[in-house]
């Protein structure tokens, strides 16, 4: 297996956000919660490769409150198990908003029994966020762990309930307006 450079960088999302960044020429290899809050955002990075700017306008966006799709995003999983790809590329496709259980994981797998070797994927998930281990709650509706602590799963979770109940009741009181337009 061919190693490449990697590099690191931080990313400021908002006032009390800061995310650290791993990446290669060519992929991101990790993004977490900075622990440090004396470490600022970088200002010139070694390499920039093509995807930097987007990833940062991205992360901005999801704090925001906004729905993201992050899959022009390239990822780097070379140093993962079958398994942990499996279980992670899984994950990405749990709706913003909405959550799973380490059971459904693992039986969307085909192995519904493999519930705890799929919290112990998620426990290795290198790329917070974009694979949305967030959102992956035990069977019944606990918050489970999470690699930056349970107080960052409970902040994002809030987050993206908050947001999805605002779009939802937007979305409600557009078709109300539209609906009086049209029999009125």
């Amino acid at each position: 297996m061919k190693q490449h450079q990697m590099f690191s960088a931080s990313i400021s999302c908002q006032r009390d956000c800061l995310l650290k960044i791993i990446y290669t020429a060519t992929a991101l290899v990790r993004l977490e919660f900075s622990d440090t809050t004396s470490e600022q955002p970088s200002a010139h990075l070694p390499t920039s490769p093509w995807f930097l700017p987007l990833l940062a306008d991205k992360m901005n966006a999801y704090f925001q409150g906004k729905q993201v799709d992050f899959d022009s995003i390239p990822l780097s999983f070379d140093n993962a198990s079958l398994f942990q790809q499996r279980v992670w590329q899984t994950v990405k496709h749990v709706p913003y908003g909405n959550t799973a259980s380490y059971k459904d994981i693992a039986s969307s797998l085909g192995i519904p029994r493999a519930s705890r070797a799929v919290g112990r994927a998620l426990a290795t998930n290198p790329i917070l966020i974009i694979i949305p281990c967030h959102r992956i709650l035990t069977s019944d509706g606990k918050i489970g762990g999470y690699r930056a602590g349970t107080a960052y799963k409970e902040k994002l979770l809030a987050m993206e309930r908050h947001c999805t109940h605002e779009l939802e009741r937007t979305r409600e009181s557009a078709i109300a307006t539209l609906q009086q337009s049209t029999h009125g």
